[in-house]
């Protein structure tokens, strides 16, 4: 309906749960928002670890729309999370997310999600996936995204931070550019800054394949990839990624105010349209051997831009599961791209760590992984310090173990693996302390002492 804010509106939750629903908003008040999921900006409290899954969302329709006054279209707008989870949805519109923190082991993961905008040349913004304000620790991949004016785009403001994100495996189709709703500039993937003291750090984009919409008359979208206008980009590495379709500008752009270090550009495909790229501020060269750890090499075809090699002749290569050189770049929907290559993570244990005052005796202990596990890596020699029975669920694992008195227990997790294959990064150490033992046990202690 025309909600003031949502559907479905919440905010300072804990562990919350929104899925199997169908939420569509057929009408939209002017200067309403009207979203079918939305954070309430009268509580500004972090929510932790909110899943949303599994849910039909449909934004408002075309008709009611209002270019002097409406120019987003969000099916989801969340704010303040940590350890937000989106996935398996069917979205008509975009997801949009601002201030994402990590709690434990990410800000937010958005995979597997179907994403389909409307018509930008027919509306104003629309996008697939956006991320504003401060974004650190956040995972994008395995999305489809179509019909976007911008696929998945950093909105970044003021003296706001990108740092430690992942945007891997996803495939974004027919992208194009608005000129009726000021004339806004298209992007499959990027940023363009118009703020000060923005930075990038630590973001790697690979395994993505986008491409540009080929209907006759439609304006294609201004750049390719684009990381303009920060201060400095420190660690950038974009590798592995398919562009197709003409670019009206830029293929890749990557404009800095200050200076661009330890940053690698490797093995990435264009087709299909001229390349064009703008590189500044960068320290040290873009060929080989170059300055402050940035690395330039196997990229796109190309001879505007003298510091570019045709590496490759790429004549007119599957767009799904192309591959140069022995390796497989841009997105396959089977997996492709490297499909799974994240390590899995722990996002909770009971008891948790440092935890006081647990009951001794027969206790259960649980141990959560963000996703599913190989079972057979959950045994007693990947999980060491405590002994008992291990029982074993899609993403977990339980030890019923007999626990002591006043005792201090310290529990290692290595070497487990996920359903995929992938190791644990590093050893998670949890540890905790017992209470002292029951009444019935310390009357036993003194039968036995008496006897």
């Amino acid at each position: 309906g025309s909600n003031a804010l949502g559907s479905l509106t919440y905010s300072s939750q804990d562990s919350f749960r929104i899925y199997n629903n169908d939420i569509r908003c057929n009408t939209r008040g002017s200067q309403l928002d009207g979203e079918p999921i939305k954070f309430d900006p009268a509580f500004w409290g972090f929510s932790r670890y909110t899943k949303i899954y599994n849910n039909v969302l449909k934004a408002r329709t075309q008709t009611d729309f209002n270019h002097a006054n409406i120019h987003f279209d969000f099916a989801i707008e969340l704010g303040y999370e940590k350890e937000l989870e989106i996935y398996d949805n069917d979205i008509e519109g975009s997801i949009d997310n601002n201030w994402l923190y990590k709690e434990t082991n990410y800000s937010m993961w958005v995979h597997d999600n179907k994403i389909r905008t409307k018509q930008f040349y027919t509306e104003g913004y629309a996008a697939g996936i956006v991320l504003e304000f401060d974004v650190y620790d956040c995972i994008v991949e395995n999305n489809t995204i179509d019909s976007a004016m911008q696929g998945i785009y950093f909105s970044i403001r003021n003296n706001c931070y990108i740092k430690d994100v992942v945007i891997r495996n996803n495939k974004i189709t027919n992208a194009g550019q608005n000129i009726v709703y000021n004339n806004a500039n298209g992007m499959l993937l990027g940023a363009y800054v118009d703020a000060i003291g923005v930075n990038y750090e630590n973001i790697l984009i690979e395994h993505n394949t986008a491409s540009a919409c080929q209907a006759g008359g439609i304006v294609k979208p201004q750049y390719g990839m684009c990381f303009q206008g920060a201060d400095t980009i420190n660690g950038l590495t974009v590798r592995n990624n398919i562009l197709n379709g003409v670019i009206t500008d830029q293929t890749l752009m990557v404009k800095p105010i200050a200076i661009v270090t330890n940053s690698t550009f490797s093995n990435n495909v264009t087709y299909g349209g001229n390349f064009n790229a703008i590189f500044s501020n960068w320290q040290g060269t873009l060929t080989l051997p170059s300055g402050q750890g940035n690395v330039f090499s196997g990229n796109w075809e190309g001879t505007q831009n003298p510091n570019f090699n045709a590496n490759y002749e790429v004549q007119n290569p599957a767009l799904i599961n192309a591959g140069t050189d022995g390796l497989t770049i841009g997105y396959n929907a089977g997996g492709g791209g490297g499909g799974d290559v994240l390590p899995p993570t722990v996002i909770s244990t009971n008891p948790v760590n440092n935890a006081t005052g647990v009951p001794a005796g027969a206790y259960n202990i649980v141990i959560t992984f963000n996703e599913a596990m190989n079972a057979a890596t959950l045994n007693s020699a990947n999980i060491t310090g405590i002994s008992g029975t291990f029982t074993t669920g899609a993403d977990y694992v339980s030890i019923n173990a007999v626990l002591l008195p006043n005792a201090e227990y310290t529990i290692t997790i290595a070497g487990v693996q996920d359903a995929a294959g992938n190791t644990i990064a590093a050893p998670y150490v949890f540890s905790f302390t017992t209470g002292a033992a029951p009444v019935y046990y310390d009357k036993f202690r003194t039968r036995m002492k008496n006897n």
